[in-house]
């Protein structure tokens, strides 16, 4: 993978030039924080979900996002628009051992406000683990809310957590490093507009927009769907009749206007017996 430093532009209608292609190659971690690579020196950067230890690299908050609960389409609570960690408190909780245990107690909120533990549920090893056992009923998840855009599948449903502390993202990398790339990157990053880094949805009207496009595009979908049937019907009848017309064109030619023609093409089939007066030869 090659990536591209890019910069704020110097001043209103000044664009500076693109900078040189840099070398470089990404790494998809499992589930955790990602920190432990960082330490282990697998990478030299990488987008933390916190809390995590941070105690020997540098770090700085690049992205917040709000916390949802990935929910089976058939559960009593997948269709509201925002529910709190209490109501979900009795179902079985997907979790990994990929992370470490305070990691995998603030993703599921342990204890709860009302002071009990989640109920576990079956364990996972990557995110599309943790969806197909959330479609299949098996249990609940609670993920970033950029997953629900990520999925945006009729399963699982996922219904915003109105009541728990959002997502903190940070960027972090060695406070020692000499890779020029590595600080270029993290300038990149900061420079980016605050919209381009938040997903944050702050309003039910915003929330219920969010579902709103999706089923928008999923009706689109169906619509185009429709009116691509109908138009094979229309060919499929199309040429069901033009294999019908020559034959009727046949048929017209040999009766005639005068309708004798079929009384004609009967007769020229006869056969005539000698001394029969009916017969051509009498003629």
């Amino acid at each position: 993978m090659r990536t591209r430093a890019a910069r704020a532009a110097p001043g209103p209608g000044r664009v500076r030039p693109p900078q040189p292609r840099r070398p470089g190659r990404t790494q998809t971690l499992r589930l955790g924080p990602g920190s432990t690579a960082l330490r282990d020196g697998r990478v030299d950067a990488a987008f933390v979900w916190l809390p995590a230890d941070l105690t020997d690299p540098h770090a700085q908050i690049v992205h917040t996002e709000s916390r949802v609960a990935g929910l089976h389409t058939t559960h009593p609570l997948a269709q509201h628009t925002g529910i709190s960690i209490l109501d979900v408190k009795d179902e079985p909780l997907l979790w990994t051992e990929q992370a470490a245990r305070e990691w995998v107690d603030w993703w599921a909120v342990n204890p709860r406000p009302d002071g009990s533990t989640p109920r576990w549920g079956p364990k996972n090893d990557n995110v599309e683990e943790m969806r197909e056992q959330v479609a299949e009923g098996t249990a609940i998840c609670f993920a970033p809310a950029g997953m629900a855009l990520y999925y945006a599948r009729p399963e699982p449903s996922w219904v915003p957590l109105t009541d728990v502390e959002p997502l903190n993202v940070a960027l972090a990398w060695h406070k020692n490093t000499r890779n020029p790339h590595v600080t270029s990157f993290a300038k990149v990053v900061h420079e980016l507009p605050p919209r381009c880094r938040r997903t944050k949805p702050t309003t039910q009207t915003q929330k219920t927009g969010q579902r709103s496009r999706l089923n928008q595009g999923r009706e689109q979908e169906q619509r185009q769907g429709r009116r691509l049937n109908r138009g094979r019907r229309t060919t499929q009848t199309a040429l069901s009749r033009g294999r019908r017309k020559p034959l009727n064109r046949g048929r017209q030619s040999a009766t005639g206007s005068d309708g004798q023609g079929d009384s004609r093409a009967r007769g020229a089939h006869r056969t005539y017996l000698p001394g029969n007066s009916a017969g051509p030869a009498a003629r």
